[in-house]
């Protein structure tokens, strides 16, 4: 993974901006959004992305890296967490009788002869 699950809710906030950046465009994203996403990756990685936000190339390959490696994190956190769910219990019969308790023998004796009357 490249991102820690709190960068990836870090992230989520440009999620809608990843998807366009899929499609090939992205709109209406501020200038602090882009130094978030910017940010948080260098943190995750150590990369620096060209930083020039009056470039619409650079800014849409700047969504176009760094959603890719979201979107794959997320996946994987996601596999994660469903793998590491308990199963859950059956839910009990209620129509069935319960199982008898055992009965203790009366005629016996501590040393485990038989007591006769």
């Amino acid at each position: 993974m490249t991102f820690t699950p709190e960068q990836l809710e870090i992230l989520k906030e440009a999620e809608t901006h990843f998807t366009q950046a899929k499609n090939g465009y992205v709109r209406y994203a501020s200038r602090d959004l882009h130094n978030l996403v910017a940010n948080t990756y260098y943190e995750a990685t150590g990369q620096k992305i060209p930083a020039n936000w009056s470039c619409g190339i650079c800014v849409l390959n700047l969504y176009k890296k760094v959603g890719y490696f979201y979107f794959k994190d997320k996946e994987e956190l996601e596999k994660n967490q469903a793998s590491n769910e308990p199963e859950p219990l059956p839910l009990e019969d209620t129509e069935s009788n319960p199982p008898e308790k055992p009965v203790a023998n009366k005629n016996k004796k501590k040393d485990g002869s038989r007591q006769t009357k």
